[in-house]
């Protein structure tokens, strides 16, 4: 387990990853057993508890992180950096 300044570290990273649009750095961040997950809400107070058994709202296993897809670059855009990206799931 890591402390609270490590977890703040990790996440101000991957914000400045996901700014950037790098990627494949970003997806360095993820270990094997990683699981992307957002749950769904059962009620207003209750979000849901079991992401194989009920639904949400995001959930990738680490099997389906492990890519990105390259697009064609966005309408009037000459940067590699804002090129269309989508998930590849295996």
């Amino acid at each position: 387990m890591i402390g609270t300044d490590e977890a703040a570290a990790l996440l101000y990273r991957e914000a400045l990853l996901l700014d950037r649009g790098d990627w494949d750095e970003w997806l360095q961040l993820f270990t094997d057993d990683a699981v992307f997950w957002m749950p769904a809400w059962r009620d207003e107070l209750t979000p849901t508890a079991d992401p194989d058994r009920e639904l949400s709202l995001i959930y990738y296993a680490a099997a389906r992180c492990s890519r990105i897809g390259c697009g064609a670059p966005a309408q009037g855009c000459r940067s590699r950096r804002c090129r269309v990206r989508a998930w590849c799931t295996p």
